[in-house]
């Protein structure tokens, strides 16, 4: 019992070591790109909640209104 434990905290402090590791190393250019896909990806998802969700009980079909 008392091993398993040891193994859990040397991992733990690897691990805090390796993402300290990449964190320090990342260049900018990345920063900026992950910024720039969480803005797409929250404005498809905004996007899809006005065409799908509640509020598009109040959107009107142009195609419906002119019956040619």
């Amino acid at each position: 019992m008392l091993r398993s434990l040891d193994t859990v905290g040397v991992y733990s402090v690897k691990e805090l070591i390796l993402s300290r590791d990449v964190m320090e190393t990342s260049s900018p250019a990345l920063s900026v790109a992950i910024g720039v896909l969480a803005v797409l990806l929250g404005m498809t998802g905004f996007g899809v909640y006005q065409a799908f969700g509640p509020p598009s009980k109040g959107l009107d079909d142009p195609f419906d209104d002119h019956d040619d």
